[in-house]
């Protein structure tokens, strides 16, 4: 998730086709990332854990939703941008 979303600002070091297609295709990219992470979430809100998994399982979970989040903002100031 973290190389997805740094790729994706362009924090990282790519290739011009890679930049190129990562941002014409970012409004696509980004609803795609939110329904992986509404996928990830549903399947992790069946797992259970005990102790220190718990907290691992927990952590998964608000690191996904991060996520999830980060991708919906790009996709609402990506509208925004569209309406001006």
């Amino acid at each position: 998730m973290e190389l997805w979303r740094k790729a994706t600002d362009m924090e990282v070091d790519l290739a011009p086709a890679i930049r190129s297609h990562l941002l014409t295709r970012r409004g696509p990219l980004l609803e795609g990332f939110v329904r992986v992470s509404t996928n990830w979430l549903t399947v992790l809100s069946y797992c259970n854990a005990t102790g220190d998994d718990l907290v691992e399982l927990e952590a998964l979970r608000v690191e996904i939703a991060s996520f999830s989040a980060w991708a919906e903002t790009g996709i609402s100031e990506l509208t925004k941008l569209a309406a001006e």
